[in-house]
């Protein structure tokens, strides 16, 4: 818990009355150790950079004329989609995934919110 006190100087300084333990706030919502929680891990971050190319960078290049987010972010998307892909095929063969659950994690990377709602369905 945070508390604010301003000292003589006008100075915020801020209090820790006690840090949380680590099991009472989840740092990492994966487990980075398993092949199936750098899957999510990085579904969840290809799933972001698509959205930010959709929704943030493409207006931009059309609507504002300015090209050069899409360059950035489009690599950054291209980059996380391929590593996507070869951690897909990596937990698919880990853990034994039936075909079509595999390719329904492939074909819903090319849709908006589609890597949010494969992760919502294996919960």
């Amino acid at each position: 818990m945070l508390r604010c006190r301003c000292d003589d100087y006008n100075k915020i300084t801020l209090i820790v009355k006690s840090f949380p333990t680590p099991s009472q706030i989840d740092m990492l919502k994966y487990n980075l150790k398993t092949s199936q929680g750098r899957f999510f891990a990085i579904a969840f971050l290809e799933g972001v950079s698509f959205l930010v190319l959709l929704f943030i960078a493409m207006p931009l290049k059309y609507l504002a004329d300015k090209p050069e987010m899409v360059k950035k972010v489009g690599m950054a998307h291209g980059l996380l989609f391929v590593v996507y892909v070869i951690t897909l095929v990596q937990v698919a063969t880990e853990n034994n995934w039936q075909f079509k659950k595999a390719f329904t994690a492939f074909a819903v990377s090319f849709l908006p919110f589609g890597t949010f709602w494969f992760e919502a369905k294996q919960k």
